[in-house]
């Protein structure tokens, strides 16, 4: 997860964390989208009651980044749908020509002090704690804890998910408000919903 899109999801959290009737951002509309169609032609579906907040998102860097909300506090409006957990989850589509690594190869570099520094926000592998990984099929996961210095009401506990649809290789992450009240499999779930969005979406 980028520094940029560390920042996007602290501003996001303390927006809900206070109430969006307090905040001009994130400035959306009513009826806040839950599909995005990339100019590459790969769909971003979100899973039930996360929408696209398109303010935030970035959708023609690569990699792209999809970054989606509560529905509630996207449009507004108490009739929308709401996902069962609190936080922020972003999809991220790397560039097409980037060749996707094998799940055993993942799982050995987020072992090293590499693949913990690209965990971190500050980039510093001795920041972050693996709290566990977990292979399924084609996905890994990873649930850790990063203790660079960051946001206040940002929790330190990050969820993810690596895996690739028709080649191109993804991520999906979910970072939540402090305190984190979610047990690795619970945020390994919320995963799996928006992974299983995304493969319907692009079959």
């Amino acid at each position: 997860m980028s520094t940029w899109t560390y920042k996007v999801t602290a501003v996001l959290i303390a927006a809900l964390l206070a109430g969006c009737d307090q905040f001009d951002f994130p400035m959306v509309s009513r009826q806040a989208p839950s599909v995005v169609k990339l100019s590459d032609g790969m769909v971003v579906a979100a899973a039930d009651g996360w929408c696209i907040d398109e303010r935030s998102s970035r959708f023609s860097s690569e990699p792209s980044v999809v970054v989606l909300a509560n529905c509630v506090f996207l449009s507004r409006g108490s009739q929308a749908p709401q996902p069962d957990v609190r936080g922020i989850v972003t999809v991220s589509i790397e560039d097409p020509d980037l060749e996707a690594p094998d799940a055993d190869t993942l799982l050995a570099f987020f072992k090293t002090n590499a693949g913990q520094a690209a965990l971190a926000r500050n980039g510093d592998p001795k920041r972050v704690e693996i709290i566990r990984t977990e292979k399924s099929d084609d996905i890994v996961y990873v649930h850790a804890k990063d203790l660079s210095p960051f946001d206040a009401n940002v929790s330190q506990e990050q969820w993810r998910a690596l895996f690739s649809i028709g080649g191109r290789f993804m991520s999906v992450s979910l970072v939540g408000p402090r305190p984190a009240n979610l047990s690795s499999s619970e945020g390994f779930l919320t995963l799996d919903a928006q992974i299983a969005q995304l493969r319907l979406a692009n079959r």
